[in-house]
């Protein structure tokens, strides 16, 4: 389940992918955030969170201007990353962009 936030331009600024953890709960597994150039609908950098539930995290960064990409392994405290399986129309707490 993919949840995106739109900045004032009307473009993808934050990305939130979840999957099923155990029944009835959903775990925040990638987290991307953009920024662009100006105005504009080039994307000037990116950095994607991968995180597994044991708190492992592996960090992706793009940049494109010029181009050049980083990796890095780090742990997190993910407890902040489960959130219950919404009822339907109750997407609340999958809709909120601080997941701390």
């Amino acid at each position: 389940m993919g949840v995106s936030f739109l900045d004032d331009d009307l473009r993808e600024y934050v990305e939130y992918v979840f999957a099923g953890g155990s029944p009835g709960v959903l775990f925040l597994q990638r987290a991307t955030h953009r920024e662009y150039v100006g105005g504009t609908d080039q994307v000037d950098n990116g950095s994607t969170y991968y995180f597994k539930q044991d708190g492992s995290l592996v960090i992706s960064r793009q940049y494109f201007n010029p181009h050049r990409a980083e990796k890095s392994n780090a742990t997190a405290d993910v407890s902040a990353n489960y959130s219950r399986k919404p009822d339907f129309g109750h997407y609340e707490d999958l809709v909120r962009i601080e997941r701390s």
